[in-house]
């Protein structure tokens, strides 16, 4: 059974009102205050770092790579949003099943 992977699904926009720029994320862990995120640095640099937004809410940039290198970036929102982190491993078992969306 393949499981349903939408909840973790997060929008990445702009707060800037002439900036249309746009990509996803993935809420990769939860603390009590807030979500962390992980999406790309290329979508951060779209949207610009200092005006992300994580479903309309205003996000934080913790870390990033660059877009022509290590292409990743950590997002931080708070309060936590009404999705459900994904499930990452370290490892993949041999023959099991992957899953991309």
């Amino acid at each position: 059974m393949i499981p349903d992977l939408t909840d973790a699904i997060v929008k990445i926009t702009s707060a800037a009102p002439n900036n249309d720029g746009f990509g996803t994320a993935f809420v990769i862990a939860r603390d009590e205050r807030g979500d962390y995120l992980l999406t790309c640095q290329h979508v951060v640099e779209a949207v610009g770092e200092t005006t992300i937004c994580a479903d309309g809410v205003a996000a934080q940039l913790i870390a990033k790579g660059s877009a022509d290198g290590f292409d990743l970036a950590v997002l931080r929102v708070e309060p936590p949003l009404s999705r459900q982190p994904l499930r990452l491993c370290a490892t993949q078992t041999p023959c099991s099943q992957f899953i991309t969306q």
